[in-house]
């Protein structure tokens, strides 16, 4: 049911140029609020009487809205089992009609099929934003006690799962959905869904702060008297203070800002609107001007008073001396696709990337389930039999264990990105036995895809040690496997090769898959690198180009070397050695 009621020469005339820019500042404007939190995204639904100006959600709702430029806005979640649906905040409302929204929806429990006409849901979980005309059938026919004449609703959509939605509109205005809203409300409803999931998947050991350090824009949180209170990596980079020397400076003294109009006015319309977007001119730390698109959200306690100010520039030197007004409609619009296939791309792997060691993890304690039943309801078992159930149900426990250090690491790998970059990587260094390591990733996987061949070529030694840290060996050797899977056809099996050389440990992955360039060869170890022509065997993408970046980085702060040996068509060999101990 997605309308288009915008006119030709609106899309053509009106804001082309901001796109990007808006869809980019969402995405960090939400993470931000989700880490001055200190909560994660959403800890629970909030309640009509805890819903304060504190509450995570109603920040998070409060923030959209303002993101969003709509007047009214609500959030429900969807139970993942029950898919019973359950209100989480709303904002913009009276305080009678937000009573009345609270009683209403917390009145009788309804699952999302309850909700709404079975094409609706249909449409909702198939990713479509719908556009709801109050004043035609059948909505007509409903009571409007909130006098809305259109609303949208958007789906909390991740893969193929229905988290919740989003509904937002203008109370009794006249108001056409454009384009440009109906995409910026996507790609936000996106990551909001996103936020939901990591918060449930990980509770308190993924902080969305460190993802904030990822942003290429400098974000920085202040006081009502611009003292800074946060400082990102972007803002490093962008103005050359590092994050010790910013906090508890004065911005504008610490930037020499120079505002389009007096500091008064600025501070006098955050005061009364409680946003502000427009250009300013800094000082880098090194003397030269730094141009920036400022856009600046006031976030304020219970009793509604400011308690800080969230600060998201965008350097706009270079775009200021160099491109014409037609480039940057170009460079937006381009902007503007990058960033939703960024979104598209994260929710994929991520997705896929967290399943795969719960795919294991369950099918483990499944199995180990049944077989301790079975000695449990068993009439007459030998001691023998009943020794090898448990040993086996034992050995899918240990299976199910690693596994979730699998998911933990996983979910750490963006975090890792940016630890690598300010060398704060730390290893767990220690004697192991690296052939023990290399078995027990390449049985993991043969579990998990047992219509896969998986040749594993140990060497003749009970044991091989190296100085290393285990749990970053077994998520390199995994990686290499993996991609090894990915890359080459169903059909060939993949061997994994462990060998000594001259006083080293050397281990190989060997595919059969389309084989690499010598530049895809070069490049290939290299931060969000993707070799363009190069797909999986069922047309998967390549990911965000971290695994194998990641994996370089960990082999060698070990004292280890990796490598590749490729030709196109004739298949690759990823290796990495470490010194024998």
């Amino acid at each position: 049911m997605l309308e288009e009621n915008t006119p030709q020469h609106e899309m053509e005339q009106e804001g082309q140029s901001s796109l990007g820019q808006q869809t980019q500042q969402a995405l960090d404007a939400l993470l931000e609020m989700a880490r001055i939190s200190g909560q994660g995204a959403v800890p629970v639904p909030a309640s009509q009487d805890s819903s304060s100006a504190q509450s995570v959600p109603l920040q998070l709702a409060r923030l959209t809205r303002d993101v969003l430029g709509c007047h009214r806005l609500g959030l429900v979640l969807v139970e993942p089992q029950t898919e019973i649906m359950r209100p989480l905040a709303v904002v913009g409302l009276s305080e009678e009609q937000e009573r009345r929204w609270w009683e209403e929806q917390r009145g009788e429990e309804r699952t999302l099929d309850e909700g709404g006409s079975p094409e609706l849901i249909k449409q909702l979980r198939a990713g479509e934003i719908l556009i709801l005309d109050l004043r035609q059938p059948p909505w007509n026919s409903v009571p409007n006690p909130y006098d809305i004449k259109t609303m949208l609703a958007a789906p909390l959509l991740l893969g193929t799962r229905l988290l919740g939605v989003l509904t937002l509109d203008y109370g009794g205005q006249e108001h056409q959905y454009t384009t440009r809203e109906l995409a910026l409300t996507q790609a936000v409803a996106r990551l909001l869904a996103l936020v939901i999931e990591y918060e449930h998947l990980q509770r308190s050991n993924v902080q969305l702060s460190e993802l904030i350090a990822l942003a290429h824009d400098a974000i920085l949180v202040r006081t009502p008297e611009n003292r800074i209170t946060f400082w990102n990596r972007g803002a490093e980079r962008l103005y050359g203070w590092s994050e010790q020397e910013a906090l508890g400076q004065i911005t504008h003294d610490l930037l020499q800002t120079h505002f389009p109009e007096s500091e008064e006015a600025i501070i006098e319309r955050l005061s009364q609107e409680g946003l502000w977007e427009g250009e300013l001119q800094h000082q880098h730390r090194e003397g030269h001007p730094v141009t920036v698109e400022s856009r600046q959200v006031v976030v304020r306690d219970e009793q509604q008073r400011p308690s800080a100010i969230l600060e998201i520039n965008r350097d706009i030197s270079e775009r200021m001396k160099l491109l014409a007004e037609q480039a940057e409609v170009r460079a937006s619009e381009e902007a503007a696709r990058r960033t939703e296939d960024l979104i598209d791309e994260f929710i994929g792997t991520v997705g896929h990337e967290l399943r795969t060691p719960l795919t294991t993890l369950k099918a483990s304690i499944q199995l180990a389930h049944r077989r301790l039943k079975k000695i449990s309801e068993a009439q007459q078992m030998s001691l023998e039999e009943v020794q090898q159930d448990i040993l086996f149900a034992l050995t899918l426990l240990d299976r199910a264990e690693r596994q979730v250090a699998v998911q933990n690491r996983l979910v750490g790998d963006l975090l890792e990105m940016s630890r690598i970059r300010v060398r704060h990587l730390e290893l767990e260094l220690a004697e192991c036995d690296l052939k023990r390591v290399v078995k027990e990733v390449v049985e993991d996987q043969v579990f998990l895809d047992a219509n896969r061949t998986i040749t594993l070529e140990l060497l003749p030694e009970e044991q091989l040690f190296v100085i290393g840290d285990e749990d970053r060996l077994r998520q390199v050797v995994h990686n290499y496997l993996t991609n090894a899977l990915k890359y080459s056809p169903d059909t060939t099996p993949v061997l994994v090769r462990l060998e000594r050389r001259e006083g080293q440990a050397l281990v190989s992955v060997i595919d059969q898959g389309p084989g690499l360039s010598e530049e895809e060869r070069e490049q290939v170890w290299t931060r969000f690198y993707r070799a363009g022509k190069v797909t999986g065997n069922k047309g998967s993408t390549v990911g965000l180009g971290l695994g194998l970046y990641i994996c370089r980085t960990l082999i060698e702060r070990q004292g280890g070397q990796v490598g590749v040996e490729s030709q196109p068509g004739a298949g690759s060999t990823f290796w990495f050695s470490l010194p024998l101990t």
